[in-house]
């Protein structure tokens, strides 16, 4: 990121969605997986894979917004630990880019 030189809107391509908190004020969007949504999601327990990996379920999936930054965590095509999925569909996202404010 030392890189970028100018005040050009910059996308960061993360795997890791916990990362988003540390994420440099500089950079306008960042989009990530990993967690592929949660895969399974449980009614009123959510995605029990985060306990195996003993994380935080903040960044799972959706958008999310800390000051003017913005993540897109996408649920992705596929799986892991089990080829299973519930009520976490695979999906594709499809981000524009420009146009109105989003996230207010």
């Amino acid at each position: 990121m030392r890189e970028i030189r100018d005040d050009a809107p910059a996308i960061l391509l993360v795997h890791e969605p916990f990362f988003f908190p540390w994420v440099p004020d500089r950079i306008a969007l960042t989009l990530a997986g990993h967690m592929h949504g949660g895969q399974v999601n449980l009614p009123l327990l959510g995605a029990p894979v985060h306990l195996l990996e003993r994380r935080s379920t903040r960044f799972i999936y959706g958008e999310y917004a800390l000051g003017e930054k913005r993540m897109i965590v996408s649920g992705g095509l596929g799986t892991s630990y089990a080829p299973v999925r519930v009520l976490r569909p695979p999906e594709v996202v499809m981000v524009k880019l420009g146009g109105e404010k989003w996230l207010a």
